[in-house]
């Protein structure tokens, strides 16, 4: 699987299930901040990385966005539900994959080449990091 993005799937009652993507079919990372979650490519079209510049604003324009995304008080539904108990992010990704736009808006978060988290949190020690990676500390209330 040397070169391919993976994806584990939790599933109720049965081994997870891992889903597996070609990178040269996608071109893009998932950008994690306050909750939100937004693909942003990082190559052009010819596998070429994008400049420094035109990554930062894109980033830039993402901590933009999740703060706007705050402010009107949008859910935080996938953040919060990833980090929670297994079986209940099992079981709601069950539920929630019956809608056709769930299942696009997941297949762009799995198909991301890597995640890259903006919070703007300083850990204090290696446990608290772990923690805040792992589902942002409880700030999402799971």
């Amino acid at each position: 699987l040397e070169g391919m993005d993976l994806a584990g799937v939790p599933k109720n009652n049965q081994s997870d299930l891992v889903r597996i993507y070609d990178p040269s079919l996608f071109k893009h990372c998932v950008v994690a901040c306050r909750g939100y979650f937004f693909a942003v490519d990082f190559v052009d079209d010819q596998a070429n990385p994008l400049a420094l510049g035109t990554l930062t604003e894109k980033l830039v324009k993402c901590q933009e966005m999740a703060k706007k995304q705050e402010s009107l008080d949008i859910p935080k539904a996938i953040g919060w539900l990833s980090g929670c108990n297994r079986d209940v992010w099992a079981s709601s990704l069950d539920k929630l994959t019956r809608h056709e736009s769930f299942r696009e808006a997941m297949e762009v978060l799995e198909s991301g080449a890597f995640v890259i988290c903006l919070d703007e949190t300083t850990p204090a020690t290696m446990s608290d990091a772990s923690e805040t990676f792992w589902d942002g500390k409880g700030a999402l209330g799971c």
